[in-house]
């Protein structure tokens, strides 16, 4: 299929400078941001990202092929002879997803998009509502960390969270072609700063909070939730966020103060309307499910939820609340079979105990999801085994030291995926910030094994960091690795 090249720079004209519109070819082979993938006549978008710099790769672009490039207006070239094939854009990386929406022939038009965004949960809720859209007969869609599924199925991976503009459209002209009436889109603050999104027109979107994460990127605080609120700059028809995180309540502010639409989920229970959601922070747990209670507008919702879906209540009431703007809530909301591959998977030990496997990889995650566990399963003693991921913010390494420190009563220290750091470097930064000294195996199968070979009847064994991944990151090397079949052969069948 080819590329109407000179209709997509006509129609946005607004985004480049001086373009000369008699003089562009009416239609082109393709379109790329990696100039590696340039077949003959092609154009190349000069995008930027965390690392690289399109404009670096411009006369590479053009030795292969390109027959135009899409650059920063600031782009200097010598040459005259491809200066006149530049297009000078006020923002690559917008041109480059407004390029790939027109070239998909713009499917979020034939599909309602719900976009979702927060530093912890966002694969949790991205599944939990598919769930109970599928509940109600919908045809659902997801695209995010786990990769792409359809009706609950695994359909494709995804090299992404939120995958670059030209594979985030294709995907949601197939979702279109395969059925599908929704798509549920995990959106990261990466994808926000780099434009991943362009034009794209969400039906619901949701936030769930922000927590210290991606430093390395963002550099402070308020630049990441700049980038995560870039969100609700997009055109929505409907916006819930977490009133009980302080930049969810930020973020409500600065909505209502443009009187846009925007849904509270709240562990309180004042002002309480059809568009506030309360879920009570208390629930109990019954052998293999936890029932919590909810509120909407003074309605009581009952809450039946596997230990995936109500760890975490906000979580459950932004996903009703997402569903509460298409469907009625019903009085009696069944999640008790909800589960999501690598997201707070619980198992039995055979010889006693319990094993949680879980993704969660920032303080807060972790903090959150210690405290909650301990409460709910009433164990005597939580062993947490961990790493963390190298090439990554390295600040919030000592805080989940003290985290685990504070929160475990006892904690081992191991590789997660150390890239090309060394892992003795990683454990020493965790280290830290510890109050008290933690047993160290950096192989990380051993050290999990060392740990269950001891477990008893009321211990419960926390191993996090990786969930579903069945890799492990050493230098440029990527060893097949799964913490869950490193535990099977002590587990008895899945609670």
């Amino acid at each position: 299929m080819s590329f109407s090249f000179k209709s997509y720079l006509s129609l946005y004209q607004a985004q480049f400078l001086d373009v000369r519109l008699n003089d562009m070819a009416e239609a082109v082979s393709g379109f790329t941001e990696d100039s590696r993938r340039i077949a003959p006549g092609d154009v190349f978008f000069a995008t930027t990202g965390h690392g690289f710099d399109g404009q670096e790769y411009v006369s590479d672009a053009f030795d292969r092929g390109a027959s135009y490039a899409v650059v920063p207006q600031t782009f200097q070239c010598s040459d005259a002879k491809i200066d006149r094939l530049l297009i000078r854009a006020l923002d690559v990386n917008c041109a480059h997803g407004l390029a790939a929406q027109f070239y998909y022939e713009f499917p979020d038009k034939e599909i309602r998009v719900i976009g979702v965004t927060g530093t912890n949960g966002k694969t949790s809720v991205s599944h939990m509502i598919a769930h109970l859209l599928v509940q109600q007969g919908e045809s659902v869609g997801i695209l995010g960390t786990l990769g792409a599924y359809y009706q609950g199925r695994h359909v494709s991976k995804l090299p992404n969270t939120s995958p670059n503009a030209a594979l985030f459209y294709r995907w949601l002209r197939r979702f279109v072609t395969m059925g599908a009436r929704w798509v549920i889109c995990e959106v990261s603050s990466h994808a926000l700063a780099l434009k991943r999104f362009s034009g794209c027109h969400f039906e619901s979107v949701a936030f769930l909070n922000l927590t210290h994460e991606h430093l390395d990127f963002h550099t402070t605080m308020d630049e990441y939730f700049d980038a995560k609120s870039a969100l609700f700059k997009h055109p929505f028809n409907h916006a819930w966020v977490n009133a009980d995180c302080e930049w969810g309540q930020k973020l409500a502010s600065q909505l209502k103060n443009k009187k846009q639409d925007v849904g509270s989920v709240t562990s309180g229970q004042s002002n309480l309307n059809d568009r506030c959601i309360s879920i009570s922070e208390s629930s109990t747990w019954h052998k293999n499910h936890m029932q919590l209670r909810g509120c909407q507008n003074k309605r009581k919702l009952e809450i039946r939820a596997s230990l995936a879906a109500g760890l975490f209540p906000p979580n459950v009431g932004l996903a009703l609340g997402v569903l509460s703007d298409v469907h009625a809530l019903p009085s009696e909301v069944d999640l008790s079979t909800f589960k999501v591959p690598g997201r707070l998977e619980l198992y039995r030990v055979r010889h006693g105990g319990w094993v949680l496997i879980d993704y969660a990889h920032t303080p807060i995650a972790l903090e959150m999801l210690l405290t909650r566990v301990r409460q709910i399963l009433s164990v005597s003693k939580v062993t947490l085994v961990f790493g963390c991921g190298g090439d990554r913010d390295r600040s919030k390494r000592p805080l989940m030291g003290a985290v685990a420190a504070e929160y475990s009563d006892e904690t081992v220290l191991t590789c997660d995926n150390p890239r090309s750091e060394r892992m003795q470097e990683i454990v020493a930064d965790i280290q830290s910030g510890m109050k008290h000294t933690a047993r160290v195996v950096l192989n990380r199968a051993t050290a999990i094994r060392k740990v269950l070979d001891r477990t008893k009847k009321k211990d419960l064994v926390v191993i996090v960091g990786k969930g579903h991944e069945n890799v492990q990151q050493m230098g440029n090397d990527q060893t097949p690795f799964s913490d869950e079949l490193v535990c099977r052969p002590y587990l008895l069948p899945k609670v």
